[in-house]
């Protein structure tokens, strides 16, 4: 009887068959999943502390309570798929698993505000899509500044607690709700919206995903939507770049930044791009900038104002900037401003370094425009104009103007890791998490 026990207690050691238990039994759930928990509630008490207490010391105990407790609580048939060996019991659980039948999900969690450091792994019932959703297997996801500020409740969107952020994914579609009819199980697409991608499984609306191409891997397609559709929108909606027209990129070397240079180029325009170190200047030339400026970091005053802005005319040649494309903020802002050319438009992306104080009389001086960049609320405004700029945006992507540069790629449960990058402005090109 002992050796009997021993069998089954190493196979319920898998994962894989708590989750088929989880789901034959039907009653158990998320408390279920502990080898403890399990026995007890399937013996009707007769729990293996025993074997818990004594394999340390490699000896036998008292494992549990007559086998037909074990046999009352189960179906019939468990019983006997419980003695049908390993493999066979694999193959059960991979078909179960397949199917999304009692599969628990992971995501790194926010609990309570604060740093990257306060996301929990934390296992969470997987759901069902509803009408005109999906449920997307996550292969990767994106990394971005805003899911620093998210977790901290300081983004404009605040979802409520528990949850998972991350904005964008890229994996395989499982199921889908009713009503949805241009997407199928197997589809590999990606998607996004305002959390939740920072986990095994994501709910997605059908309407703001896209099938990706075949020769595009997860990662860069995890990577691919939220800065190539930010600067996308931002160059060619808001400031209506021109060829010819000279770009300054401010924070050049981050992820919308490094997708702001490709996109301009792909637009005809000459790209200055504005970074913080040597390492980065070399980054932002290999995508292609024409000119790089490193500007000092930390606070600017006044001569160090008048310095950079002066800095940044001369590498845009005439007038100045017809563009500026600010990802950065803070004390760059005014320079930037004072650098543009008359009818320069100077784009609002992000600030990182602080929310600006800019001197209107500027505008007037300049008859410049300061204009906002909002692209998550364009998407969902103007969703037909949206769909027509992610068609180029993958038409940009086939014919090689532009690839998401995947410079770094941690594992789901490394994301505080990702995202401590991100918000102390050491990375360059775009991070993923790879989602097994």
């Amino acid at each position: 009887m002992q050796r009997i026990a021993r069998q089954i207690l190493n196979i319920l050691a898998r994962q894989t068959l708590f989750q088929l238990v989880n789901h034959a039994v039907g009653g158990l759930r998320r408390q279920a999943y502990r080898p403890k928990s399990i026995l007890k509630r399937i013996t009707g008490g007769g729990c293996a502390s025993g074997y818990h207490q004594n394999r340390a010391q490699n000896q036998r105990g008292p494992y549990w309570r007559p086998m037909s407790s074990l046999h009352k609580a189960l179906p019939p048939d468990f019983c006997h798929w419980l003695f049908m060996g390993g493999a066979t019991m694999r193959k059960i659980a991979r078909k179960s698993k397949k199917e999304g039948h009692g599969i628990a999900m992971k995501a790194m969690m926010s609990h309570a505000p604060g740093g990257p450091e306060t996301l929990e792994l934390t296992e969470v019932d997987t759901p069902e899509p509803g009408p005109g959703q999906l449920r997307i297997a996550v292969k990767a996801a994106g990394v971005n500044f805003p899911d620093t500020l998210i977790i901290r409740d300081l983004y404009q969107f605040k979802p409520p607690r528990p949850f998972a952020p991350g904005g964008e994914v890229a994996g395989i579609v499982e199921a889908v709700g009713d009503g949805v009819s241009d997407f199928a199980v197997g589809d590999r697409v990606l998607s996004g919206g305002i959390n939740g991608g920072f986990a095994t499984h994501f709910i997605a609306d059908a309407a703001r995903s896209y099938k990706i191409p075949d020769a595009m891997p997860f990662d860069e397609a995890a990577g691919f939507m939220l800065t190539y559709g930010t600067s996308h929108y931002a160059l060619k909606d808001r400031a209506r770049l021109q060829p010819g027209e000279a770009l300054f990129i401010l924070g050049a070397a981050g992820g919308v930044g490094a997708a702001a240079i490709e996109l301009g180029k792909a637009m005809g325009a000459k790209v200055v791009a504005g970074v913080s170190s040597e390492e980065k200047a070399a980054f932002c030339k290999d995508l292609g900038a024409d000119e790089t400026l490193i500007y000092p970091t930390g606070a600017l005053e006044r001569p160090a104002q008048k310095e950079l802005s002066g800095a940044i005319k001369k590498l845009c040649g005439g007038e100045g900037a017809n563009v500026v494309y600010d990802a950065v903020g803070g004390d760059y802002a005014e320079p930037s401003v004072r650098a543009l050319a008359w009818n320069g438009r100077y784009l609002v992306v992000g600030f990182p370094a602080g929310i600006p104080k800019i001197p209107l009389n500027l505008t007037l001086l300049k008859s410049c425009q300061i204009i906002g960049v909002f692209w998550g609320a364009f998407t969902m405004r103007e969703p037909a104009k949206n769909a027509d700029y992610v068609a180029e945006l993958f038409q940009f992507y086939q014919d090689g103007k532009i690839r998401p540069r995947i410079t770094a790629e941690f594992p789901l449960e490394d994301a505080a890791k990702a995202l401590a990058l991100l918000q102390e402005r050491k990375a360059t090109g775009k991070i993923v998490l790879s989602v097994e």
